[in-house]
């Protein structure tokens, strides 16, 4: 067939069965059981996918693309889905991503809601994912897995499948009570060797000093501490380990039905990826770890004053507290490069106090860092938030139910980033005694000098926030933790009779994010700025406003309407719904210290052209979101029954890159200003069989168009560079557009009494189109950014304004996609225990598959650069050429540095497991 020639391949995915003693009803399926559309996963679906991620299993729903891991719903960008766990909302709210970690045994079902939905879920314009979480039921139930893909040693394989390290082990408990209660808890201890798994090849370089080592003292021809060295499809110096507990308890002894559910997790990851491990080789046991825990707790209540009156009421805390940790000296970061400490722990070659050793140069100026560099940055954040929603159920009549809800969420943010330790202790430590000996006339000079000499504050990394310039926590002043506050009221109705279902109701939000802003009508002083500035050295423009002239944004308001409505004949389900939504911005885009701020308003030291990685944040609001979509579902017979949804996506006010003027003499400021537009459009059909011999099977096909103006806040970038400002907001496709996806589902289960009875299979198959992408000249001459011999090939990636385009924006379109995953699971009856022996494989063709190109030559193999007239002069540094190619050519050490992306997929996973419940 044609389709595999273009390399599409089908995606199977056979699930592993839980236990015989438990049916798994059908596969995922649209949730008839409201006119909202959603799809719902139960536990069956969720418990086995092969890399129990959420992000694996969101991708298996229509019009949710997975681009470069990263999840789209029907046009909206990254960050704008809303993640609900046990009914609350769950978020990390710097970023907008899932705040506690997914753990499938602890969920009943996932339902995803990427069409319209009702107002009681939020006002995400992505959509809301809603995790319900299980119960303990009325019997005691005991369950234990253990999984793992340690058969080989990293680098080495088995079945002709490299290992990654991956194990864990998974318990659950639950059961009932006394007095009325249940209670069921999920806890997983696991591991990874490899974390981010992706195709390598093997490298083995014997190298030695160059004579660009003379900058850094070294002499030219000295081998290297030892050979670099890639095993197949392993990156050196990667792991990752995490422990989750998570419960749901209920009780019902006194009267009123109270509920305590949450989450208490810890993850340890090593802070190093692909480019990273090959910089720090021969320094891989310095690398720090990230150390992540999050804590939610929520108590729920709720009462029945009357056959029609319900009231309820939830409370809920959330914390979360992420930072890096040295191997040696875990969270004291002033030590980090303090020669003296390393001396202590082995390490040595130190040139100064805090001066590190040489790097290491080799071939033409490819650096490796000595086997003693220590640390020199540190980072830590922290977030906490209060939250209290109450509402009523009431029954106005046999047909007609009203829900009403209010909510609100005070939230504490603090983040601390210190990218130059080196530098501070060398200023702070005058005589290089190890103690901070340098003084200071006032605080705000010694706050000023600690930001200058460490880079408490870079290019968007936070400075500090919450903290004070020692990274202690701290409540007051402007470096006091932002508060943000979001609150909200909710009213839906419900009307019911025999053949329709009418809902309509609204949500109003308020937003109030809390940045620090200044009034455009303030008169400047004569410096152009708002009242007295503490300069500390003009050259440098190292400033702080007067504190005292910032007050708060403004709150913002919105009004949200939804509406739907369901019409039941006969075999026909008929339903239209449209609701109005908007996107909270992530906090870690709008919030600034006063350093940055500062700099953003300065005259001297800003330019109205500079779009870098800080720019203002306070005059932005929220986006808009308007979402329609009607469906047909229709029931043939008992086998055989059809689905269609149909969506229009209004995306208005999106965040983009722009000018705004806060002052008549003043010239204009860069900025995020809401003047962003998206519109996606949509076909989804469904076809679902059912059989009398344990198979099902769900066919699915969804085509969509989405364009815009923008695919993310930064995507005009390059047509504001410069003087080129005023660019027409020209609608294109978007980055992540998948026109076309593909999916088929093949369910069975081994009847009882046949010889294939206690096994399990599912298979899900799906096909990708790619998406877009333009094609750019290979014009390896003018530079414009900072290149070397080493990455020259992507250097239009890494700076936007060295782009040379040969076609239309967005004219050319990467491969279609698709992957084999597969599940095997057979169950063992042992009296009262059930054995499930599984196994898991994603992948399993190992097709690596195409999922990004290099814009200069559209091909994922080759960037140009070696092909290049201008590569001839480079060829004669010995080894050049070949090192090039093993590191850029076949492993893409360059591109993922500059865009954080992958060019393939992963490559095959195999994981073996049993489980026993009893």
């Amino acid at each position: 067939m044609k389709i595999f020639s273009r390399g599409t391949f089908l995606l199977l995915l056979i699930t592993a069965r839980i236990s015989a003693q438990e049916s798994p009803p059908d596969s995922v399926t649209a949730d008839a059981s409201t006119p909202w559309s959603s799809e719902r996963f139960t536990r069956f679906d969720i418990r086995m996918q092969p890399d129990r991620s959420l992000t694996s299993l969101l991708s298996l729903v229509p019009g949710i693309a997975t681009v470069n891991n990263r999840l789209y719903a029907r046009g909206s960008r990254e960050g704008e889905l809303e993640y609900r766990f046990g009914g609350i909302s769950i978020l990390n709210r710097w970023s907008n991503t899932p705040g506690i970690p997914f753990l499938p045994e602890m969920l009943e079902n996932v339902t995803a809601h990427n069409g319209a939905y009702g107002p009681t879920l939020g006002a995400s314009g992505g959509g809301v994912i809603d995790m319900e979480l299980r119960n303990g039921g009325e019997r005691w139930s005991v369950e234990a897995a253990y999984f793992s893909d340690r058969f080989a040693r990293a680098g080495e394989q088995f079945f002709r499948t490299s290992s990654f390290g991956t194990s864990g082990a998974v318990m659950t408990l639950g059961g009932p009570l006394p007095l009325e209660s249940d209670v069921f808890i999920a806890a997983e201890f696991s591991h990874e060797s490899n974390r981010f798994p992706m195709y390598l090849e093997p490298m083995r370089n014997d190298l030695v000093s160059d004579e660009y080592s003379q900058w850094y003292n070294r002499a030219a021809g000295v081998p290297l501490p030892g050979p670099f060295v890639v095993d197949r499809n392993a990156i050196p110096g990667q792991s990752s380990g995490r422990s989750i507990v998570q419960f749901n308890l209920r009780s019902a002894a006194f009267g009123p039905a109270v509920r305590v559910f949450g989450n208490v997790s810890t993850e340890d990851r090593k802070d190093v990826d692909w480019p990273g491990a090959v910089t720090n080789f021969f320094r891989l046991d310095r690398i720090p770890t990230i150390r992540t825990s999050a804590t939610f707790v929520a108590v729920e209540g709720s009462h029945r004053l009357s056959e029609s009156v319900k009231l309820n009421v939830q409370v809920s805390v959330y914390d979360r507290q992420a930072g890096l940790r040295d191997p040696d000296f875990g969270d004291n970061w002033q030590i980090f490069p303090d020669s003296a400490a390393n001396a202590s722990v082995g390490y040595t070659g130190f040139r100064s106090r805090y001066t590190p050793p040489d790097p290491w140069s080799t071939i033409h100026n490819f650096v490796f860092n000595d086997p003693s560099t220590p640390n020199n940055s540190f980072w830590k954040e922290r977030q906490n938030r209060r939250a209290i929603s109450s509402g009523a159920e009431i029954r106005m009549t046999p047909a007609w139910d009203v829900t009403l809800r209010g909510e609100t969420e005070w939230w504490t943010l603090r983040k601390f980033s210190v990218l130059n330790i080196s530098s501070l202790r060398s200023y702070l430590d005058t005589d290089k005694d190890g103690d901070n000996d340098r003084t200071f006339t006032s605080e705000i000079d010694k706050r000023a000098h600690w930001k200058q000499y460490g880079f408490l504050t870079y290019q968007g990394f936070g400075g500090n926030i919450g903290y004070s310039v020692e990274g202690n926590e701290l409540d007051d002043g402007f470096d006091a933790p932002r508060r943000p506050s979001f609150a909200a009221v909710d009213v839906d109705n419900r009307i019911v009779d025999d053949a329709m279902t009418l809902r309509f109701g609204f949500r109003t939000q308020w937003i109030s994010n809390n940045i620090p802003t200044w009034d455009p009508g303030d008169q400047p002083n004569s410096d152009g700025m708002l009242g007295p500035l503490y300069y500390l050295d003009p050259w440098y423009y190292y400033i702080f406003i007067n504190e005292s002239k910032f007050h708060s944004s403004t709150v913002e308001v919105y009004f949200l309407p939804r509406g739907s409505i369901e019409i039941r004949v006969d075999r026909f389900r008929l339903f239209a719904a449209s609701g109005s939504y908007t996107n909270i911005l992530p906090q870690n885009q709008v919030q600034h210290d006063n350093l940055v701020l500062s700099g953003l308003l300065n005259e001297d030291s800003r330019t109205s052209n500079n779009y870098g990685t800080n720019v203002l944040s306070f005059p932005v609001k929220a986006s808009r979101t308007q979402h329609t979509e009607a469906g047909l579902d229709w029931n043939l017979n008992d086998v055989f029954s059809i689905t269609s949804r149909v969506h229009f996506k209004h995306m208005k006010n999106q965040v983009r890159l722009g000018l705004v003027t806060l002052h008549p003499l003043l010239r204009p400021y860069p900025s995020w200003v809401n003047s962003g537009e998206s519109k996606s459009m949509g076909l989804d059909l469904r076809l679902q069989t059912h059989t009398n011999f344990g198979a099902t099977l769900d066919l699915s096909i969804g085509f969509s168009r989405q364009v815009g103006n923008g695919s993310a806040p930064r995507s005009n970038q390059q047509e504001l560079m410069g003087e080129n400002m005023l660019l027409p907001a020209i609608m294109l496709p978007l980055d992540y557009q998948r026109e076309v996806q593909v999916q088929a589902q093949l369910h069975y289960v081994g009847p009882e009494g046949s010889v294939a009875e206690g096994i399990e299979l599912k298979i899900i198959a799906a096909a990708l189109s790619g998406v877009p992408f333009t094609k750019e000249i290979e014009d390896f001459i003018s530079c414009g950014c900072s290149s070397t011999a080493w990455n020259v090939g992507v250097k239009s990636l890494q700076n936007a304004g060295t782009q040379s385009r040969v076609e239309p924006l967005k004219a050319s379109r990467t491969p279609w996609i698709g992957t084999i995953d597969l599940s095997l699971a057979y169950d063992v009856e042992l009296g009262p225990v059930t054995a499930t022996v599984f196994a898991l494989a994603k992948n399993i063709l190992n097709t690596k598959n195409v999922i990004n190109v290099y814009p200069t030559t559209g091909s994922p193999t080759s960037d140009g650069w070696l092909t290049s007239l201008y590569e001839e002069s480079y060829e004669k540094f010995a080894g050049y050429e070949d090192f090039y190619r093993q590191l850029n050519s076949s492993n893409r050490w360059a591109y993922i540095q500059a865009t954080g992306n992958d060019l393939f997929g992963q490559p095959r996973q195999l994981q073996f497991g049993v489980r026993i419940r009893m």
